[in-house]
């Protein structure tokens, strides 16, 4: 869908182009959401830098048009966070670094061939910094991002009864 497709729809659904919530303006909005492609505030496929696939551009207006508003919706649904179940497949661990630790949530993601970790979360826990990593991330849509730095940490964590130990 073209950018200009989905900016309208965000508009007529009347939600905020941030997070997609309903009720408030941007100097409220307490949303970390962070594009990871452009790095600005807002999720990656409201982007305007999103590289539309092959054929794409070729679509006729009234298809667009007629998916737009499932399309929304779907986006809007898909970011709500009023709930606290849990509807992807996670695990609860321990993170620990010496005496510091934490127990965080950590998505099973069987698709990634990478692990990562919030800078913020590394750094509190004082993990120690292993180096640098440039790769390009793979989309849906066969869209990928432009080459990205990563840093690397050499991370502890364990199940929450401390019973089983991995080093990544």
């Amino acid at each position: 869908m073209l950018y200009d497709v989905k900016k309208n729809a965000v508009i007529k659904r009347g939600v905020f182009y941030i997070c997609l919530k309903r009720g408030h303006m941007s100097h409220s909005c307490r949303s970390n959401v962070k594009c990871i492609i452009c790095n600005k505030r807002h999720y990656a496929v409201l982007c305007s830098k999103l590289p539309l696939r092959s054929g794409l551009e070729t679509e006729s207006a009234s298809t667009e048009n007629s998916t737009t508003a499932s399309s929304c919706s779907s986006i809007v649904l898909a970011n709500q966070a009023c709930t606290s179940e849990v509807l992807l497949q996670t695990l609860v661990v321990m993170l620990q670094n010496g005496n510091h630790k934490s127990l965080v949530r950590a998505l099973i993601d069987t698709g990634s061939q990478k692990s990562y970790i919030l800078k913020s979360t590394a750094e509190k826990l004082g993990f120690k910094y292993e180096g640098e990593e440039e790769f390009v991330h793979f989309l849906f849509g066969n869209s990928k991002t432009k080459m990205y730095r990563h840093k690397c940490y050499k991370i502890c964590l364990t199940d929450i009864d401390n019973y089983c130990t991995c080093v990544t």
